[in-house]
């Protein structure tokens, strides 16, 4: 499904926002089977129960303090940010591969129940401002360009590859 502005405001809990590629009229609200493509325009996940499969981002994604999404995996490209004030459940990772992807957290994330996630930040601009960061899988910020940025809040990381002199 997309949520690519076409919709009548940017809000996720909206179905009128959310169609199968190839329409152009809202359907329903992407479920946990669904890739979810966020492309144009900025989409605010305003309530608890967000959910997608596979999410991929080259614009804004800002979860609300009341907000919660479950995702397998968030993949943020070029141009791309997440803003998390509520709480992400991840089950396979977060990956920032572009030098413009930023993502900023300030609320909880965590593994979805029986997952192993990572956090890959290739390039771009992880930073914790807040909240907490637990995972049983790796922290990697190897790479051509990726920033960890460590202003508050916890982070819990089983496995850690840390920064190469490239990074």
């Amino acid at each position: 499904q997309d949520g690519s502005g076409n919709g009548v405001d940017n809000l996720w809990s909206n179905s009128d926002n959310w169609f199968e590629k190839g329409t152009t009229t809202g359907t329903s609200l992407p479920t946990s089977n669904d890739k979810v493509d966020i492309v144009a325009g900025d989409v605010q996940v305003d309530f608890a129960g967000a959910l997608s499969q596979n999410l991929f981002l080259t614009e804004t994604l800002t979860i609300t303090t009341d907000g919660t999404l479950a995702s397998r995996n968030i993949s943020v490209g070029g141009g791309g940010s997440v803003v998390n004030n509520g709480t992400l459940s991840v089950s396979v990772g977060i990956s920032l591969s572009k030098s413009s992807s930023t993502f900023v957290n300030m609320g909880d994330i965590n593994e979805a129940d029986g997952a192993t996630s990572n956090l890959k930040i290739s390039q771009g601009i992880f930073t914790m401002n807040g909240g907490t960061y637990n995972s049983t899988g790796m922290l990697d910020a190897t790479g051509t360009g990726g920033t960890l940025n460590l202003n508050g809040g916890t982070m819990n990381f089983t496995d850690v590859n840390w920064f190469d002199t490239g990074s």
